[in-house]
């Protein structure tokens, strides 16, 4: 008897692997967000996201050897490939961490476009409503078991009241876009009672401008050519630097206010300055063109101890790491590298935004040219999944700012 041999090929379900990846990515994001920094610094959770994309890229790698999958080789992406392995490339030459940050900042943007290219609705809404529940109850468990609320509150795993400014900010757009009385309430109550976070604030003021004058606004954004997000990102950037450059040369020279008693106190000095700090060290050091710090920014800049004393001082403040995404990507990964991830990222925000949900886009925007890490990280995946849900009523509206 004979037996004939089967010729085995494993087929790639891309619909099912994206609904897959993506949720391991928000699960991720949800643990890194919501667990404390032991636990975090234990169970390595950056390396969960690096074998998730070494998993994806070789089914993806199998696939067009089958020549049988649902994904196509568009040009787009082979671009997209391409100058992500001579980035990749670069961080090599640069330093190991900086390699894994690198690889570890592109396959987060990777997982949630290969999620919009075969997202499926339904599931999205499920995962939306399990978001909301673990949200709120995460924030509900830290408002209940918290020795002292007060307007100095912070939930402990973020270690910051500006950071719990964010999740809770997060947590009231996703609760407004699912119609959810408990969310609407929980989120007033830390609003009227529980912070004085002036970035929080700032970003429910812009929410409600952005809400009331749309059609106002979206003008003035077409008037300006400021559709794309590439475009938007230029300007940003580029007034970060004027003002950080105009402030501490002719605003924080006069006596400095007490802390949230004037624009011009010490908190405020301490975020320009740190600004101008990091744009002169790369311009005084050429390699920063290709070579990053990876996640050893306090360490180099010698503002990692728990004691402030210790830290460095520089026009008279202490100096902490640049409050703003764009300039603190390039301390990370280097200055080319930033360049073409910040290319990716336009691009991804361009698809998931629409003149129907900016008030869901800019307040984030605008916010995180005054704090780091909210466009490379945890945040940017949740934000990202809120944004994208604020565009499912809408479905079919066209990716730029307006029709």
């Amino acid at each position: 008897m004979e037996f004939q041999k089967e010729k085995y090929k494993i087929k790639v379900e891309f619909k099912e692997l994206a609904f897959f990846s993506y949720f391991i990515l928000l699960l991720w994001a949800f643990c890194n967000v919501f667990l404390g920094p032991e636990i975090k610094a234990i169970v390595k959770l950056q390396y969960v996201i690096i074998i998730l994309g070494l998993f994806l890229g070789t089914l993806f790698i199998i696939d067009v050897f089958n020549k049988k999958g649902k994904l196509f080789l568009t040009k787009q992406l082979i671009f997209a490939i391409v100058i992500i392995l001579a980035s990749l490339i670069l961080s090599c030459i640069g330093s190991f961490n900086q390699l894994i940050v690198t690889i570890r900042v592109y396959i987060i943007l990777g997982i949630i476009l290969f999620y919009l290219r075969y997202k499926d609705i339904v599931h999205y809404k499920n995962m939306a409503k399990l978001l909301y529940w673990a949200m709120f109850l995460f924030i509900l468990y830290n408002f209940i078991f918290t020795e002292t609320l007060n307007s100095n509150f912070y939930i402990p795993s973020l270690m910051d009241k500006n950071y719990t400014g964010i999740l809770v900010f997060l947590f009231f757009m996703l609760s407004l876009k699912l119609r959810t009385l408990s969310g609407l309430v929980l989120s007033c109550f830390y609003m009227f009672f529980l912070t004085n976070s002036r970035s929080f604030y700032g970003m429910v003021a812009i929410f409600l401008l952005l809400k009331f004058f749309r059609k106002n606004i979206i003008w003035f954004i077409n008037f300006l050519h400021l559709r794309r997000t590439l475009s938007q990102f230029c300007v940003l950037f580029l007034g970060v630097v004027i003002l950080s450059i105009f402030w501490i040369n002719y605003v924080s020279v006069n006596p400095l206010a007490h802390y949230k008693e004037g624009l011009n106190d010490g908190s405020n000095k301490m975020r320009f300055v740190a600004n101008v700090y990091a744009l002169n060290k790369m311009k005084d050091d050429p390699r920063f063109i290709y070579k990053g710090l990876g996640d050893h920014i306090k360490e180099t800049l010698g503002v990692a101890s728990e004691d402030y004393s210790q830290h460095t001082k520089v026009m008279g403040v202490r100096l902490v790491q640049p409050h703003n995404c764009f300039i603190n990507m390039m301390l990370k990964i280097g200055i080319i590298e930033s360049i073409i991830y910040f290319c990716l990222l336009a691009y991804l925000l361009d698809k998931i935004r629409s003149c129907n949900n900016i008030e869901y886009y800019f307040p984030y925007i605008i916010n995180a040219c005054f704090m780091h890490s909210l466009l490379d990280g945890p945040f940017l995946v949740i934000w990202t999944f809120i944004l994208i849900l604020s565009q499912e009523s809408e479905l079919g509206v066209h990716n730029a700012i307006t029709k």
